[in-house]
């Protein structure tokens, strides 16, 4: 690993990483994402709130900086905000934390503060609510490249007329490959749905990045290789397929999400992404080829040797002298 987008818990939290950093003892490049209230761990209570914090890290260390603003449009499971439940009275509907005015407020002054936006919305209800507030507040509010996220659009339940609408609202979807490790067929009456569409994404220009999503519950997929072989493999924990098989993808497209994707979903990719002239040089070496190794071992390569802004940050047992 190279760098770490990060959501911090707690203010504490933020303040650990100002020690860390005033220590010189930063693992790699750390990017802090702070949750706005009402939130799963909220760490600020406003948009200018979140402008204070970003301003205060400024010069801390140059590997720790403050990226993007996390909301959260629903939860997940039964708190996911989906269509059937609209059938039901309210209380038998997922969490919806913000409503249509109250998120159009916050990402106009988004815009007006160019802070970039994560939007958790697992359910299809939440999904459309983001990119209805999206297409409005780019209507009032316009920028040329603001690259909101819409965390989740396009995992095991995914209605396919979401897609289209994603390019021209300027949104960037975030699916989550490592979550096949938990696929379970999608039950009965859920509509139109595509699992992890990740060829179709791309063959529509889309970017999606590889990320973890694990704050504990899939520790395995801090690697990036579970993804990537996730993407590949099309497979369950249990070995079972995930389909559609058609949207599996090569290695050589798979390796593009957590290295030339991710820097462009995070507005990184003039310094990251890529090993170019001009770019940081983060560097991870692998004695075993990823693009030659049998599929299913992916998951299980170590780097012998990682290099962050030119200091080395981690040397394998295999690492050259």
């Amino acid at each position: 690993m190279t760098t770490v987008h990060e959501l911090p818990a707690s203010a504490e939290a933020l303040d650990a990483w100002r020690r860390i950093a005033a220590e010189d003892r930063m693992p790699c490049r750390i990017v802090l994402n702070p949750i706005l209230s009402p939130g799963h761990q909220p760490t600020v209570g406003s948009v200018e709130e979140f402008v204070a914090v970003r301003q205060s890290f400024g010069g801390t260390h140059p590997w720790l900086t403050v990226g993007a603003l996390k909301l959260f449009l629903d939860g997940a499971g039964e708190a996911a905000w989906m269509r059937s439940q609209l059938a039901a009275t309210p209380a038998a509907w997922g969490l919806p934390p913000f409503t249509y005015s109250a998120l159009r407020a916050v990402l106009a002054a988004s815009r007006e503060a160019a802070a970039q936006v994560w939007m958790h919305a697992v359910g299809s209800v939440a999904q459309e609510l983001a990119l209805d507030v999206l297409e409005e507040t780019n209507r009032t509010h316009p920028a040329a490249d603001h690259r909101s996220r819409i965390e989740h659009v396009g995992n095991a339940i995914c209605d396919p007329a979401i897609l289209p609408r994603l390019a021209p609202a300027g949104a960037v979807p975030v699916p989550t490959a490592s979550f096949m490790h938990r696929y379970r067929q999608p039950s009965a009456g859920i509509g139109p749905n595509r699992s992890f569409p990740f060829r179709t994404m791309l063959e529509m220009g889309l970017q999606p990045p590889g990320n973890s999503d694990s704050a504990g519950t899939q520790p395995m997929a801090t690697t990036p290789w579970h993804g990537v072989a996730a993407l590949v493999l099309r497979r369950s924990g249990s070995g079972e397929p995930v389909p559609p098989a058609d949207e599996a993808l090569t290695v050589q497209e798979a390796v593009l999400l957590p290295t030339r994707f991710a820097a462009q979903a995070t507005f990184a990719e003039q310094v990251q992404g890529s090993l170019e002239p001009g770019k940081h040089g983060d560097v991870a070496v692998f004695r075993d080829d990823p693009l030659t190794v049998p599929a299913e071992k992916l998951t299980g390569l170590e780097a012998d040797l990682t290099i962050v802004g030119g200091r080395i940050v981690h040397r394998g047992p295999g690492a050259p002298g």
